[in-house]
């Protein structure tokens, strides 16, 4: 593992770790969007440019969980996240302490591909040799993590966390101090709010990391460290501690929820269990499945679709598991890829949305869904009937690469689920579209509400920078409220002028967020 250095932390988390990109895959987002252009000068700029006194808004991106229940992720607008992205940079030997911590699975690391975080799982047999490692003799496990994380940190434990809390507490006053800044920077990227960080971008990570990590730490010094590498291990916010009895089980939950509390996070009690050792590494379902699927032979179609027909058995009695994806990925990885498969599949997706990013990461060729045309249109709209970020764009992206056009009333669904990656998505696909989207951009704007404006950043900055719309922080309008100020003494022009200079500055040095 290599520890990034600074100028790592901040290329990363600008130009690779904005949108969500934290899959070993990239599975969130078709490859279409990018933030490969802020550097630089434009970068700089970015930098030193004041924020809006009450704060940004944020784009909202619905990913479909295995059980069709959505993940809200989140995309800030580029201004408050670049700076917060130098602040952490610029700050990152206060920081780097999350790089180094042996109890967590998920931390900076320094990517071949240049990301700064991948939340992915260790291979089975890393598992295999760290877990018979800090699981020998112990007689009892105990697994928990905390309910709903991302959403629930509180701005103000950053401080809390890196320097103590009576410290941060009696500088709080102090603007200018590196806690603070991070604490400040934070908040602006969701109007100014100090609970909740956006659940995508990589610098949520880090302040996480940077939290959980003063846990960690606290945990270690309580003596629940009985091997080199550690008796607990935490994966994001899921923690698994293997304890020589009931009672030290216990004495470990109840020190970690004591820990959380300080911070203002909770202990899930629903994801809380007790277990006596020795239980499997691994759920049954992998089991049963790697074993089947174990071997370097290629399967025939018709033993790859068994295949999905016992998983999707499975499914019944795993509710909780990936199950239909992994046996997805391998069977795309190992089968012969026909017409059949791909049909099958592709109505599995129909139903379940998550499968969909893997005919681009597993297919050699997205092409070979081109018989599939009416197939991608039903699936696409079913998730726009349903608001599914990921199924919208996805079947939208194979779509657009097979040369597809979008019917109008399919069309008509998707700027009526005011979901902006779909709808910027649906106008990249087809000059066929440009009236609805710049129509569905106009309405927006004409409410007259600028946090509004802020959800819709990329759509809006897209269609200016196409010049199909004016720059849509011009309207005076926008900013009646003072708040929205950057001081009492700023005028409400100057006010304006502040805001629309960020997207002209953009368009003018040929930034675009989309390939």
């Amino acid at each position: 593992m290599t520890i990034p250095d600074s100028t790592f932390v901040y290329d990363a988390l600008v130009q690779k770790n904005f949108f969500p990109a934290q899959k070993r895959e990239m599975e969130e987002l078709p490859p279409v969007f990018s933030t490969e252009a802020l550097q630089g000068s434009i970068r700089t700029f970015l930098e030193g440019e004041p924020l809006r006194r009450a704060g940004y808004d944020q784009l909202i991106y619905k990913a479909t969980r295995f059980n069709n229940v959505p993940r809200y992720m989140a995309v800030p607008h580029p201004l408050p996240y670049i700076q917060l992205a130098k602040c952490i940079s610029d700050n990152w030997d206060e920081l780097k302490f999350t790089a180094s911590n042996d109890e967590s699975r998920i931390k900076p690391q320094e990517h071949s591909d240049g990301r700064l975080i991948i939340m992915d799982y260790e291979t089975a047999i890393n598992k295999v040799r760290r877990v018979s490692k800090t699981s020998f003799g112990k007689k009892f496990i105990v697994r928990t993590d905390i309910s709903n994380c991302f959403p629930s940190i509180y701005s103000h434990s950053i401080p809390w966390a890196l320097v103590g809390m009576p410290t941060a507490k009696n500088t709080m006053s102090d603007r200018d101090i590196w806690y603070n800044k991070l604490d400040r920077h934070q908040r602006m990227m969701k109007r100014n709010e100090t609970v909740g960080v956006p659940i995508g971008p990589a610098t949520s990570n880090v302040i996480v990391e940077a939290i959980l990590g003063k846990i960690d730490e606290a945990l270690v010094q309580e003596g629940f460290v009985f091997a080199r590498e550690g008796s607990f291990s935490r994966f994001i916010d899921d923690y698994t501690a293997y304890c020589n009895s009931h009672e030290d089980a216990r004495r470990f939950l109840s020190f970690l929820g004591d820990r959380l509390e300080q911070y203002k996070l909770v202990i899930n009690a629903k994801k809380t269990e007790f277990s006596e050792q020795p239980t499997p590494l691994n759920p049954l379902w992998l089991s049963e499945l790697s074993t089947r699927l174990s071997g370097s032979h290629t399967f025939a179609q018709i033993d790859a679709i068994r295949y999905l027909d016992f998983a999707l058995t499975l499914m019944a009695s795993n509710p909780d598991g990936s199950v239909l994806k992994y046996v997805a990925k391998s069977l795309l990885a190992k089968a012969k890829i026909g017409r059949p498969l791909l049909s099958y599949l592709l109505n599995l997706s129909f139903y379940h949305p998550i499968l969909l990013p893997l005919f681009y990461t597993r297919l050699p060729n997205t092409a070979l869904l081109r018989p599939f045309k009416d197939e991608l249109l039903m699936i696409l709209g079913e998730n726009a009937r349903n608001k599914r970020s990921d199924g919208m764009v996805w079947a939208i992206y194979y779509l657009k690469t097979l040369g597809f056009e979008i019917p109008s009333d399919l069309a008509s669904m998707i700027r009526n689920t005011e979901d902006c990656f779909a709808i910027t998505l649906l106008y990249l696909s087809s000059p066929d579209h440009e009236k609805l989207v710049v129509d569905f951009a106009n309405w927006l704007l004409d409410q007259k509400d600028i946090y509004l404006a802020d959800r819709y950043w990329l759509l809006l900055y897209q269609l200016f920078f196409d010049s199909k719309i004016p720059n849509p922080y011009e309207d005076e309008t926008l900013y009646a409220d003072i708040n929205f100020r950057q001081s009492r003494s700023e005028t409400q022009q100057q006010a304006r002028d502040r805001e629309v200079k960020i997207f002209n500055e953009l368009k003018t040095n040929g930034i675009s967020f989309v390939l």
